[in-house]
């Protein structure tokens, strides 16, 4: 229960060590908001992963942080962890 209802924003996650700590963080109640550019990957995950959020982000434009940054602030207002 130590990360019930905390923030995790983690990027680059469609594929190895990201994707198993995004479903283990999910398992543990956090409320895990994923970014990548394979929204391909995403939608398989999708059912398992219900609650969670998915964001399309390009890491290398800062454009794309901006907007990332922006909705997750509008929508939770805090990010409590961060991997990138």
């Amino acid at each position: 229960m130590k990360l019930y209802n905390k923030v995790a924003l983690i990027t680059g996650w469609a594929s190895g060590i990201w994707k198993a700590i995004a479903r283990e963080f999910y398992k543990n109640w956090a409320i895990v908001i994923i970014t990548d550019i394979n929204t391909e990957a995403w939608k398989k995950l999708e059912q398992e992963l219900e609650n969670s959020l998915f964001l399309k982000l390009d890491v290398s434009k800062e454009e794309a942080w901006q907007k990332t940054t922006n909705t997750i602030i509008e929508k939770y207002w805090h990010i409590d962890i961060f991997l990138l």
